[in-house]
């Protein structure tokens, strides 16, 4: 089941991140602090995807039903200002995005560094240097309790719901 099989990591992931356990290395996640979503190939030509791009998609993915397309960006991430809600992703390096692990892997190993993304806005290619953020760090490793409440800083997974900057 190709929908099943998208939830798991390939095992060439997890061998790598095991390998740098290991080693007591850090696994480091990237992230555009944006948030993706699975469209499938007609709704994408309604956002914008062209015929064009369509036809490589297909022809590079033949098992593969649809494309990513930006859901959500958080305000001063890497993305905002640069790319909007309903763009959709085309390649970062170079390197064509189709799934959410691919797209993942790539952050991943692109943690504080510049990428090449590119994305798709009404059938035209648009290319963006944008800077991969360390999940870790915006995410709070610690808080304070006092009176029966919690205060930390705004983690990430809280100013994607609530559309805040970090």
């Amino acid at each position: 089941n190709q929908a099943a099989s998208s939830f798991f990591l390939p095992l060439d992931r997890v061998v790598h991140a095991l390998g740098k356990i290991q080693q007591n290395v850090p696994v480091h996640r990237g992230s555009l602090l944006a948030t993706f979503e699975n469209e499938a190939y007609p709704r994408a030509v309604r956002l914008g995807l062209s015929e064009e791009a369509e036809r490589s998609f297909r022809q590079a993915f033949p098992k593969r039903d649809g494309v990513l397309v930006i859901d959500r960006i958080t305000p001063k991430g890497p993305l905002d200002g640069v790319a909007k809600a309903g763009d959709i992703v085309i390649s970062i390096n170079g390197i064509s995005i189709n799934e959410f692990v691919q797209l993942e892997a790539i952050l991943d190993e692109h943690v504080g560094q510049t990428i090449q993304f590119v994305f798709q806005r009404a059938g035209r290619n648009q290319q963006h240097e944008v800077r991969v953020a360390d999940l870790t760090a915006v995410t709070p490793a610690t808080l304070v309790m006092s009176c029966d409440a919690s205060f930390n800083d705004v983690s990430y997974q809280i100013a994607r719901h609530y559309n805040l900057p970090l």
